[in-house]
Parts: C-alpha cells; structure tokens; sequence
C-alpha cells in the first residue's frame, strides 16, 4: 500500500507526519538489525542511521521528520509499531542455569508506555522558560540531530551532562529578538550557550538536571520486570527501547514468507504487503490446509467404518 493515510502531530515538537505502516520487507530489515549491530559502543551510531532510513520510507514529509526532538521520536516509533504490528509486545526473560524459576514470558502494553512517556516528558518541562533581565530561555527535549552526540559522547559520564546542556536550548529571546537553535550545529550552541550570564547558565543546568532525574526515575512500562530499562539518553537506553519495538521473531516472518511462497506467491510481492496484510494471506492457506486434512480425516474414517460393516455382514455380528 503506498498510501500515507495516518498523520499524528507530535506533542514536543509540533511536527505533523503523514505516515503509513511498514511493510513486510521493512518488518523483516528492523528485526534483523538486533543481530546486524550488536548491543555494543561502536554499532550504536550505525544502527541508529540504518533504523532512521528505513523508517524514513513510511513517513510521506520526510524534510519534516528531522525537525522533531527526541521524545518525540520515540513516541512516532512507537505509535507507528501500534499501527503496523499491535500494541502487546511479548518478551521472554531467560533465567541463569543457578535459578530454580522457570523462564517468565511478560507482555507490554505499548499504549501504556507511550501514554507514561508522554506524561512524565510533559511533566518534566513544566515552566520550562527561564529568565534573568531582559534574557529569555526556552528549553525543551534534544533534537533528533543530537542524537549521535548522545550515543557518541566526546566525553566521559559526568562531563557528558554538563557538556549537553546546549542541546537543551531551544530559543533564546534577548529584548525583542528570538534566536531558534534548531538549525545550529553543536558549535554555534555551544558558543551561543557560553555568551550566556553564569547565573542563568546555573538556572539552565538545574533545570535540565531535573528534567533527566524526572525522566529516568520513571518506571514507564509499569511492570517490574522492565524496571531495569530506565529513559536514560546519556546510557543510550531510548536505543535499547528502539531495539525491543522492532525484536520481532526472524522465524516466524521467515515461515510466512514459506507458506506464501508454496502458493507459488512471490516473496518480492509479499516484500511490499503490510504485515496485517501477509497474516491474513497466511491465514488464508493455513485454513485451507486445515479443512483439506480434516476432509481427509473424514474420508478415512467412512473408509474404515465401511470395511468394518462388510466383515460384520460376512461373520455375523
């Protein structure tokens, strides 16, 4: 389906997309991306370049997509794996050879998560424009375009907060001229951030501290078991929440992809069905076989029933 029938106008940014839902071939590339980029520190940037091309092809305003924050980034993704897939997301917990408890399978609720993400964002931006004389600073959630620096940090742990404040700044209003930030580049803030007075730089940096500790205290899955995985952009943990969205089972979309093809379906065909679509399809021929075996079934028994009444009449009952 090459319609862009859903659009969503993202609550931080303002940015409205037309989208579609993945397709199948997209489905099958994102879950094969957990396995491509390992969970290590030098595949974060590359898996998050390949994640956005490949969503960049359900989105119809692709200039506007680079216009969002980070936040708001996730909430898209996660609205758009509702759409596509579903809302329950099922992940099972594999327990050590020591334990004694069986493996524990949990489902999330992704509308609850995107309705806790979006609350708990909202909340820590609360009075978010700060000011001293005739000096106005609007502070939001990083752009998209901060987001290698986020993965990539220049510095260590606790340099890396101090450092990222400029990626905080949204406008900057001095007596009656507003300057936006979206389109500086990690140089221009930095140097626009540093002609700043210390007394509101001081405001700045509390402000976005406690933007981070309201953000990352958060249990945003409302399950204990997903308690570990905090809202962290600084231990890169958005990415890891990008990675369980699209850690769809390879076997299953791959059997599929089998059953489609013994009906002599071509897979470049099934490439560009949605995945609601291709399920229906599988659906379809999976029903068949079940009532061609049944109708089987059936046969055989009539066979044998009718055997047993011949020998019956020939020896008596």
């Amino acid at each position: 389906m090459n319609y862009f029938i859903y659009n969503v106008e993202l609550p931080f940014s303002g940015v409205q997309l037309w989208y579609k839902d993945i397709n199948s071939k997209q489905q099958l590339m994102l879950a094969k991306l957990n396995i491509l980029f390992p969970i290590e520190e030098e595949s974060y940037v590359e898996y998050s370049k390949v994640i956005k091309k490949i969503i960049l092809e359900s989105i119809e305003n692709k200039k506007d997509f680079s216009e969002v924050n980070l936040i708001d980034y996730i909430l898209f993704l996660v609205k758009l794996r509702i759409i596509s897939v579903g809302n329950n997301l099922e992940l099972m917990f594999k327990n050590t050879e020591s334990s004694t408890e069986e493996n524990t399978k949990i489902t999330i609720d992704l509308n609850y998560f995107m309705k806790s993400l979006y609350e708990t964002a909202l909340e820590a931006t609360k009075n978010n424009v700060l000011k001293s004389k005739d000096i106005e600073i609007e502070i939001c959630w990083p752009s998209i375009k901060s987001e290698e620096y986020f993965l990539n940090p220049p510095e260590k742990y606790t340099d890396h907060i101090i450092h990222s404040i400029p990626e905080y700044i949204k406008s900057i209003k001095i007596k009656d001229k507003r300057i936006f930030t979206k389109d500086f580049n990690q140089k221009e803030k930095n140097n626009l951030y540093e002609k700043l007075p210390i007394s509101l730089k001081n405001l700045i940096l509390d402000y976005v501290l406690k933007m981070i500790k309201i953000l990352s205290e958060k249990n945003l899955f409302g399950l204990k078991k997903m308690d570990y995985l905090r809202f962290n952009f600084y231990n890169k943990s958005h990415q890891h929440i990008i990675r369980l969205l699209f850690s769809e089972n390879l076997r299953n979309i791959y059997q599929e992809y089998y059953i489609l093809a013994s009906k002599k379906i071509n897979p470049s065909y099934v490439d560009g069905l949605s995945i609601s679509e291709r399920k229906v399809y599988c659906s379809f021929i999976q029903e068949e076989i079940k009532a061609r075996n049944e109708a089987n079934d059936s046969l055989d028994s009539n066979k044998n029933s009718t055997d047993l009444k011949s020998l019956m009449d020939e020896f008596g009952e």
